[in-house]
């Protein structure tokens, strides 16, 4: 009888023993996480100042502007986008519990539907039907020099107390960045792309750094994302054991 699993299968590959043990530490640790509420984490300068700034927002009764950038969700800036996201969920929550103004700006149509879900989703759990979470969310251009140059209008235009910049950006940046600097507004900015990071040093308060964007979720009380870190964490230390171990082994054979 002709065998019809293909050979290339995720068993085959020997794939699935790696997949289950990542999934046993994640849970693992988000379990853990859950049962005895520590946080062991280094802290994030960015981070740190974003939680004063949001602090200082909240009681001047500021409004709050996040820039997710001009990435979208199911192309190479998804995991930006989604650390972007990661963000206003927290800072939705934030908006409502405390009434704040939040608006949002977002340059591509997967990023617009899934910031108004959010929204619409915080607002449902604290059952304030009263509110319109779709009308805080602007579309802008899907185009990034169009995308920074709303943006800036934008902030000019309602002049936030605090000014979030998160997820994929390019030298368009500047545009925004400069726009809230001559505003005198509360920066924090972050991003992965190496030109990006050279302008918002010189515009933000702060500015988050490659991976850091990506740890935002472990930082804002999200067990879910703080076992991930954790796992994370400890592959990395596995894997720098095992070098170790094997530079020795062949060190020593020859």
């Amino acid at each position: 009888m002709k065998n019809l699993i293909p050979g290339n299968t995720l068993f085959a590959e020997g794939q699935m023993v790696p997949l289950l043990v990542l999934c046993i530490c994640v849970i693992t640790f988000i379990i853990a996480t859950w049962l005895t509420r520590r946080r062991r984490l280094r802290p994030i300068s960015g981070i740190v100042l974003l939680r004063s700034l949001l602090s200082q927002a909240i009681e001047a009764r500021g409004r709050i502007h996040l820039a997710l950038g001009s990435g979208q969700i199911g192309g190479h800036s998804t995991i930006e986008t989604m650390a972007g996201l990661t963000l206003l969920d927290y800072l939705a929550k934030q908006s409502v519990l405390c009434d704040i103004p939040l608006t949002v700006s977002v340059a591509d149509p997967t990023t617009l539907a899934a910031a108004q879900g959010i929204l619409r989703r915080s607002v449902e759990q604290s059952e304030h039907s009263d509110s319109l979470p779709s009308a805080s969310v602007h579309f802008i251009a899907p185009d990034p020099i169009a995308y920074a140059s709303g943006a800036a209008h934008l902030i000019e235009r309602e002049n936030p107390a605090l000014d979030v910049l998160i997820g994929t950006y390019g030298p368009e940046y500047m545009l925004i960045g400069e726009a809230g600097a001559r505003r005198d507004v509360s920066q924090v900015a972050g991003t992965t792309s190496p030109e990006a990071l050279a302008l918002m040093y010189p515009t933000a308060d702060e500015t988050l750094v490659g991976e850091e964007i990506f740890a935002l979720g472990s930082y804002l009380d999200c067990p879910a994302h703080l076992g991930s870190l954790m796992t994370e964490d400890v592959l990395r230390i596995i894997t720098a054991g095992l070098i170790l171990i094997g530079v020795v082994f062949y060190s020593l054979r020859f």
